[in-house]
Order: structure tokens, then C-alpha cells, then sequence
């Protein structure tokens, strides 16, 4: 396990005129040890598991959105041809908000 780091064995920075001099911040490291996958609150996973998601069209030109539900069978959402690029930029300005 790694040792603690202790804020008053950290070099401190060289200050000339009228700089504001900080406490640094220490930011605690993940050791083998303490980090846990299936802890809801681990801050460090950025992302959970995700269901494989497919775009492509289909042979009347509908764009479709297949996800994968196995062992259940998959999802799928159909957006007509002429509102495909409507629906891609609404929902780019959805997620964007």
C-alpha cells in the first residue's frame, strides 16, 4: 500500500513578489487494494457498463438503432430516412444542454 502523502513534506514552491503562496492540494491515489468495481460510489469509474449499440440502415433507408439485450432480444428504434439528420441534431443538442 502506498504511504500517505503529508502536505508538510511537500516541496514548496519558490515565491517572488506579490504571488499568494497556497496549501497544495493532495489528491489521494488508488492503491490495487482499495479500488472496488462494484462500489456505487467509486468516483474513479467514468463509465459503467454499456450494452453494445449499433446505427446503421436498413434497406428502405430508415436509420436504425439496434442495442444488444441478450440474453432477451435486442431493442430497436426506426427514424424515417427524411428525418434522420432532424433527429441526430436534435438529439446533439439535447445532450449537449
Amino acid at each position: 500500500m502506498t504511504k500517505p502523502l503529508n502536505k508538510n513534506e511537500l516541496p514548496l514552491p519558490t515565491v517572488t513578489g506579490n504571488a499568494e503562496v497556497r496549501d497544495p492540494v493532495v489528491i489521494p491515489a488508488h492503491s490495487e487494494d482499495d479500488f472496488d468495481w462494484n462500489n456505487p460510489d467509486e468516483e474513479s469509474i467514468v463509465l459503467r457498463e454499456q450494452r453494445a449499440t449499433a446505427v446503421y440502415r436498413n434497406r428502405s433507408g430508415e436509420v436504425i438503432i439496434r442495442q444488444r439485450s441478450w440474453p432477451d432480444e435486442d431493442t430497436f428504434v426506426f427514424i424515417a430516412p427524411e428525418f434522420a439528420t432532424a433527429f441526430m441534431e436534435g438529439m446533439a443538442e439535447k445532450l449537449r444542454k
